[in-house]
């Protein structure tokens, strides 16, 4: 019997070991195939080039300096509460038992306190916590950017069959592919980061301005403020025709450093002097400007019957394509001339006059009264406010 169960066992085992056998045969047919399918399948690689130029920046705890404003409105005492050190005690006879028979004793009396401190009791005040709130004041005066993948130029590269020697063979011509295609639409030249400007420069720009809550002032305000600035002539692109475009603060706030920046100008001011979009669009470019005025319903063309005035933004045409190329504020407005303020004039700010006829003009924008400032009799109240 014990025999038998031996042969028995002995058959058991050797099952088990032809299932494991075919068990491991299979796994390493699997791994054999799927490594020769990788090996010799066309793969497209995405090889990135950052275009964007600007450095990837997030504004951390060590960009700030803080610091504590008092907000509690009062000032701080040490104050006083009356103790114990502060009275003298005095006994006074209640008893009114004045016989032989009687012994005056502590029953007899009672205290009375009276303040020989001479401070007047009150409630003092020290500054805590809740009297202060917290302003940050942004010192690392570098832009806030996130790299996108609009940031990079995509490459798409077939990678070919075969050893991983191969392989790398090919990746060592597309890198030299990659680093002697040095020609995209545009490329920086000078110094990348001359001229550069952060928030704190911007609002510094414009601190002499102090706003009324009239639109049209305060545009031209903010506008004149600026008179006088030019785009960088160390810190620029030059596209592939030639042209040269330099940095200017205007493109830096609105996102786009090296773009053509007349339309940019006029949506920094119209920021600046505190006019929301809600009420006057902002935008890059002179024709999209022309479209969402018009989705406004204040867009007016030059052959219309409205009647310009300051404050409104005027559209040129430079080139004789019957579209709009250039934008500008207007300042003033007399009979027969219409005097503005425009960016990237001659790669700077500044000012100009037209006979009201021009050939060149194409539209105004008509830039609305305030409804803050509009009472209910229809009369205007005027209010000064720091920029």
């Amino acid at each position: 019997m014990a025999r038998y169960n031996d042969l028995s066992r002995l058959a058991r085992l050797h099952k088990q070991r032809a299932v494991l056998r075919k068990l491991f045969a299979t796994v390493a047919c699997l791994v054999v195939f799927v490594t020769t399918y990788m090996l010799i399948l066309p793969a497209l690689t995405l090889e990135t080039e950052l275009i964007c130029n600007v450095e990837e920046h997030k504004h951390g705890d060590s960009c700030y300096t803080t610091s504590k404003n008092l907000i509690c409105g009062e000032e701080e005492s040490e104050g006083h509460s009356h103790s114990s050190s502060c009275y003298s005690t005095n006994k006074v006879l209640v008893c009114n038992d004045e016989s032989e028979e009687h012994t005056h004793t502590d029953s007899c009396y009672k205290e009375e306190k009276e303040l020989v401190c001479g401070q007047q009791e009150y409630t003092g005040h020290k500054h805590g916590s809740s009297c202060y709130e917290e302003v940050k004041e942004l010192t690392c005066k570098k832009k806030e950017h996130s790299h996108t993948d609009g940031c990079y130029k995509k490459k798409e590269e077939a990678t070919t069959q075969g050893t991983t020697e191969q392989k790398a063979v090919v990746q060592d011509q597309t890198t030299e592919e990659v680093s002697t295609e040095a020609t995209t639409e545009e490329k920086v030249e000078g110094d990348p980061n001359a001229d550069l400007e952060t928030a704190a420069d911007w609002k510094r720009s414009v601190s002499g301005v102090e706003l009324t809550g009239n639109w049209a002032d305060d545009l031209v305000a903010i506008a004149k403020s600026q008179k006088g600035y030019t785009e960088s002539s160390k810190n620029y692109i030059v596209e592939n025709d030639g042209t040269k475009k330099g940095y200017t603060r205007y493109g830096a706030w609105y996102g786009d450093p090296y773009g053509d920046w007349c339309a940019m100008f006029v949506s920094f001011c119209l920021d600046y002097a505190h006019i929301g979009t809600d009420y006057f669009p902002q935008a890059s470019e002179c024709t999209k400007y022309i479209e969402l005025l018009k989705s406004m319903k204040l867009y007016h063309s030059a052959s219309s019957d409205y009647e310009v005035k300051a404050g409104d933004i005027i559209f040129f045409d430079n080139g004789s394509k019957k579209l709009s190329d250039h934008v500008g504020i207007v300042t003033k407005v007399t009979d027969d001339t219409i005097y503005t303020i425009e960016g990237n004039h001659g790669d700077a700010v500044g000012t100009e006059d037209y006979a009201r006829n021009a050939g060149k003009i194409v539209g105004y924008g008509e830039l609305p009264e305030n409804p803050a400032m509009v009472k209910e009799e229809g009369t205007t109240e005027a209010t000064t406010e720091k920029v």
